[in-house]
């Protein structure tokens, strides 16, 4: 059975500062949206997983 969450666990924001996604290596600029992925980092709306399989 698939179950679906929200684009991540602590949801999506608008990035404050600059800094640079750990998962494609891309600027994020001031205002972009972000996510924090499962490993807690924070990455591009897009970088992060929508869905997670569940046992």
């Amino acid at each position: 059975m698939m179950v679906y969450l929200p684009a991540l666990y602590h949801g999506i924001m608008k990035a404050k500062f600059k800094t640079t996604c750990s998962e494609c290596n891309a600027p994020i600029k001031s205002g972009e949206e972000i996510a924090k992925n499962p490993a807690g980092k924070w990455v591009h709306k897009y970088c992060a997983p929508e869905s997670e399989e569940l046992p």
